[in-house]
């Protein structure tokens, strides 16, 4: 009998050990891949655009400001265009950069072109951030599908070791009524089972 439930429990063992390995496979490593590759790099590039979106405001601020002095210093209908203009680029500054704002002044230039790089940086940064989150969703399925790989694998685990305990059980019950009936003989039977003693 312990020879049978050792044996059980060897078969049982196996199972166990295909059920962790087909686990690790199947499940835990494609989730290893998502959890310690793909959301860390798509929260690694919403943090860059967040600082590409604050050097392009500071750009912008900084360009405006350089605008504005250009417009105090200047004559009176030189102000008046320029101030226009001004008008303009900040009721389009929402909706894209205006190209054809070019103020005066090697400085005003230079701030101008520090702004559209800093915009093309932060631009070329939202579409890469947008494209992985989009590769990300159209993942969702088979996400989804490991889990219930989890599941499946669980369940027929389960079966298989019910299985061997079932199978095993009648054994174990008829090798204790055996014991049980020998163990209830009455003493003359188990004198004559093991002889005489004289």
């Amino acid at each position: 009998m312990l020879k049978l439930c050792g044996d059980t429990q060897d078969k049982m063992a196996h199972e166990l050990m295909l059920f962790e390995l087909t686990i690790e496979r199947d499940v835990v490593e494609p989730l290893y891949n998502l959890a310690e590759v793909e959301i860390p790099n798509i929260q690694k590039q919403r943090k860059h655009l967040a600082k590409l979106v604050l050097d392009m405001d500071s750009a912008r601020t900084r360009s405006e400001t350089v605008l504005s002095i250009i417009l105090l210093s200047s004559s009176d209908r030189a102000a008046h265009y320029l101030h226009r203009r001004l008008e303009f680029y900040q009721s389009t500054k929402s909706s894209g950069l205006s190209g054809n704002l070019q103020p005066s002044g090697a400085k005003a230039d230079h701030h101008r072109e520090e702004m559209e790089e800093a915009a093309n940086r932060m631009e070329i940064c939202r579409d890469q951030l947008s494209a992985d989150m989009y590769s990300f969703v159209a993942k969702e399925i088979d996400y989804a599908s490991y889990f219930q790989t989890l599941i499946e694998v669980q369940a027929e685990y389960h079966r298989k070791s019910l299985e061997l305990l079932q199978n095993v059980l009648p054994q174990i019950k008829a090798h204790q009524g055996e014991v049980q009936t020998d163990t209830h003989s009455s003493p003359t039977d188990s004198a004559a089972a093991f002889g005489e003693f004289n």
